[in-house]
Formats: structure tokens, C-alpha cells, sequence
């Protein structure tokens, strides 16, 4: 099995590693198929910044075709969204 690792690119991306870290295996218990978590740590006890591993998912990268949804879909947004959990990494390399 392939892993991927995820560090921070600055302190302020911290929560938000912190978050993914907290919120995937409450995905995976839900049923969703997602990348598991190898190890995490934001301790600075290994080494001097927060990591996490992820286990390397199957999948195809979706750049263009999942771009392009978001552009048409952009119009129907409402003015006023609901508060809702947001990945807001949007990598061409993130698959579905």
C-alpha cells in the first residue's frame, strides 16, 4: 500500500490539517470511501512540524471535468449559503 503525506504549507493551514485529521474517520465510520489515516501528528515529537500520513487512494484525477462543474454550477450558489464542513483542498490531484 502507497501512502501520501499531507504537512502544512504554513501555521495558518494548522486547523485545517488538525480538522481533516478529526473528521476522516468519522467519514470512514459513516461509510465514505476515503483515504485512511496513517499517522498523524501535531505534536512536533517526530519531527519539528505537524504531518499527516494518509493511506494512497484508487482513483482518476478529475481536474478539467470536476473544474469545469464548479464553473457551471457557480451560478446557482445562493447569496446567503448555509454553514456546512468544506474540504477546501481542490487539487487536481484529489480524486472522487
Amino acid at each position: 500500500m502507497h501512502n501520501s503525506e499531507t504537512i502544512p504549507r504554513t501555521e495558518r493551514f494548522l486547523p485545517d490539517l488538525v480538522k481533516e485529521a478529526e473528521v476522516i474517520p468519522v467519514a470512514l465510520d459513516a461509510g465514505v470511501r476515503t483515504p485512511e489515516v496513517v499517522a498523524f501528528d501535531d505534536s512536533c515529537s517526530v519531527v519539528d512540524m505537524p504531518y499527516m500520513v494518509l493511506a494512497r487512494a484508487r482513483g482518476v484525477d478529475l481536474a478539467r471535468w470536476l473544474t469545469g462543474w464548479f464553473d457551471r454550477l457557480s451560478v446557482l450558489l445562493p447569496t446567503d449559503p448555509p454553514l456546512v464542513l468544506v474540504h477546501g483542498d481542490i487539487a487536481p490531484q484529489n480524486l472522487l
